[in-house]
């Protein structure tokens, strides 16, 4: 430490802190959210270090040190949660859960984590505007254009030779998921099945927004925060529908783009749109029992797998979405 008496610099540059002194020169850490660099354009590079400096390196420590909100009292960075004087709250997260009770104003978010929920939430409305501003005529043209009228390039001219994939094996692998998934929600009581109409088209809203912004910039948008808190409200705090919604809107987006991903990579390697239908739903059909299988054996076989005083992750995976549910509706206002 340059100065380890010094609070400011280990707030501003220490591992617990917003990491501005740190330098790092492994791989996977330096591209983790990027994907793979190479692909990125470098307006997309530079327009990501322009918003981290003034976000990260100017605004959450201007908000912090204004003491907005009386953020001083938890430390500008932290995953714990913090009572409204300042003292953790607890490490148990069963505890949070079952305390039917809990408020927002039992529960104190660090300023790192308020500012990053407004600024996601401020950017998916933009993202909406952006798209309706600047794609809408083309999207609106595309819309209107049948398959055998649309203009082909030399891509499409090569797989003409190929038979397209029908569109009602689409709609049936819908149609058998959508079914699948009432009853799941309806004998698993994990939310209303009918709530299914709500969050099946919030997920399809945000495929092309979100879609165009990945296939232009090779940067992921993630609706997960969104999703969650449509659901929270919906839910008023009710942890497992809030969750089964969250999962739903934002997965459905996720696989959603992975499988137009694929079908546009076949397209320029000429695979046969048949064949590559075929593939992903098996492949999708085997992964779903392996992970299924896996999960279901490691919460049988190790212990203390999801405990908070055991050592594994499990008990730490999205901590801060699932307080958010608990608050409910009314308390989350009070909360922001």
């Amino acid at each position: 430490m340059i100065s380890s008496n010094n609070a400011i610099l280990g707030q501003l540059t220490g591992y617990n802190g917003l990491g501005m002194g740190s330098l790092v020169f492994n791989w996977k850490t330096l591209t983790q959210d990027l994907g793979s660099p190479v692909l990125v354009p470098r307006w997309a590079v530079n327009n990501l270090l322009i918003g981290f400096v003034i976000f990260i390196c100017l605004l959450i420590p201007a908000v912090y040190y204004s003491n907005v909100w009386n953020f001083q009292r938890m430390p500008i960075a932290t995953s714990l949660f913090f009572k409204p004087n300042g003292d953790i709250l607890t490490r148990d997260l069963k505890g949070i859960i079952l305390n039917s009770n809990i408020t927002a104003a039992d529960i104190t978010f660090d300023c790192t984590t308020v500012v990053t929920y407004y600024l996601v939430l401020g950017c998916f409305v933009a993202l909406v505007v952006h798209t309706i501003l600047y794609h809408g005529t083309d999207l609106l043209q595309q819309f209107r254009t049948s398959l055998e009228k649309r203009e082909n390039d030399i891509h499409c001219t090569l797989m003409s030779k190929y038979h397209e994939a029908p569109e009602w094996w689409y709609i049936s692998v819908f149609v058998i998921a959508f079914v699948l998934s009432v009853l799941s929600c309806y004998y698993g009581h994990f939310m209303p099945w009918y709530y299914l109409f709500i969050v099946v088209p919030f997920a399809i809203l945000t495929i092309l927004p979100t879609g165009i912004v990945e296939a232009k910039t090779s940067i992921p948008m993630s609706t997960l925060i969104a999703a969650q808190m449509l659901g929270a409200a919906i839910f008023d705090g009710n942890l497992i529908p809030t969750y089964t919604f969250m999962i739903y809107g934002y997965q459905l987006s996720v696989e959603s783009k992975s499988l137009i991903r694929n079908i546009k990579f076949g397209h320029f390697m000429k695979i046969s749109a048949r064949t590559l239908f075929a593939t992903q739903l098996l492949v999708t059909i085997i992964s779903i029992i392996i992970k299924y299988s896996v999960t279901s054996h490691l919460l049988k076989t190790v212990k203390n797998l999801c405990d908070h005083t055991g050592p594994w992750a499990c008990s730490r995976f999205d901590v801060q979405s699932i307080v958010i549910a608990t608050v409910g509706k009314q308390e989350k206002k009070r909360l922001w």
